[in-house]
């Protein structure tokens, strides 16, 4: 499990400033998202990238794991420029396995892959100060359960669900 985590804070230490300056944009977050792109939930990093347009643009990354999924939730996130309130886009996908032994109680390796594909939209909090937010997402998704050495036999299935997340600023 340590390993888990060892990898998870390898991943995202590129994108955090070592530097003793402060920095004042504050490019990067740290939140804990309820639904939203995990199936269950994530903590998540996000790297706020160059403005496209009017737009703030940031990429993001996290890790979902309970006691039966491990999730990884990837995407790009869009955000207007109203302040304190906002609308949030955000285009991403989640690769994840659930582990049905654990379920069942069984010894044997039961496993199944999954990917969500999610385009989301909704209201984000952001005080003026940028010390922290809050937003919520409405988030429809097309999961895909590719079988093993039949990867163009996959019935898409559609879900619609909900995204709660709040955060603080790096």
């Amino acid at each position: 499990m340590k390993g888990k985590y060892f990898l998870f804070i390898a991943l995202l230490y590129p994108f955090f400033n070592v530097s003793a300056q402060p920095n004042p944009s504050n490019k990067n977050t740290l939140f804990l998202e309820l639904g939203g792109l995990a199936p269950d939930y994530s903590l998540n990093f996000r790297r706020e990238i160059s403005p496209l347009g009017s737009l703030r643009a940031g990429v993001r990354m996290g890790i979902g794991i309970t006691n039966t999924t491990y999730a990884f939730p990837f995407g790009i996130e869009f955000i207007t420029p109203q302040s304190p309130h906002h609308l949030q886009g955000v285009l991403g996908f989640t690769p994840f396995i659930v582990d049905y032994s654990r379920i069942s109680g069984n010894n044997r390796i039961d496993t199944d892959t999954f990917v969500d594909f999610i385009p989301g939209l909704g209201y984000r909090y952001e005080p003026d100060i940028r010390k922290w937010f809050g937003y919520i997402l409405i988030v429809p998704k097309l999961r895909l359960d590719p079988a093993p050495g039949d990867v163009l036999g996959v019935e898409p299935e559609f879900r619609l669900a909900l995204g709660f997340g709040f955060g603080l600023y790096l």
